[in-house]
């Protein structure tokens, strides 16, 4: 995985957590002075927010960086290879809290397929290694998306094929 991306994945896995300098390092594997230098780099490149709470600096997501946001569809579609790999269908649409830095530990990992072989996937090996539930919702194409639903689809992170 690209650096960046393994540096920085305790956020992408929940958005919304704050997270202190010496709980970043063990999660990533570097010491506490190693990892205020890379928060504090993060911070300045306006990737994350930092805030002082009794004594202690919690860091979280920049919700408003387009670049995490990018960063974080590299991230989902890297732990979703898997899914991908087993998935017979034309085109894949990851879409939903994942794709808006909008991920809580619940969240759920929402796809939209279309086209292919229409085989049921046991998604149960896929959930267990995400620690996630996967929600797949098939269509034949994308003019048979419900309404209230094509607005999510096309904002999100398409893993294969195009949107027809």
């Amino acid at each position: 995985m690209l650096e960046i991306i393994d540096r920085l994945f305790p956020f992408f896995e929940d958005c919304c957590r704050e997270i202190s300098v010496r709980e970043y390092g063990r999660e990533v594997g570097v010491s506490p002075t190693t990892a205020s230098k890379l928060l504090s780099s993060f911070v300045r490149e306006g990737y994350l927010e930092r805030r002082e709470m009794r004594g202690f600096l919690l860091f979280r997501i920049y919700g408003g960086s387009l670049v995490m946001r990018d960063l974080s569809r590299i991230h989902w579609r890297i732990r979703l290879r898997g899914v991908l790999d087993s998935l017979d269908f034309d085109s894949v649409v990851l879409f939903g809290s994942l794709v808006e830095l909008k991920v809580v530990r619940d969240s759920v990992v929402e796809l939209a397929v279309f086209g292919g072989s229409g085989e049921d996937v046991d998604l149960g090996k896929f959930e267990k290694v995400l620690g996630r539930k996967v929600r797949v919702s098939r269509f034949k194409s994308f003019g048979n998306v419900p309404k209230e639903l094509r607005l999510n689809i096309v904002n999100g992170c398409i893993l294969r094929g195009c949107l027809k």
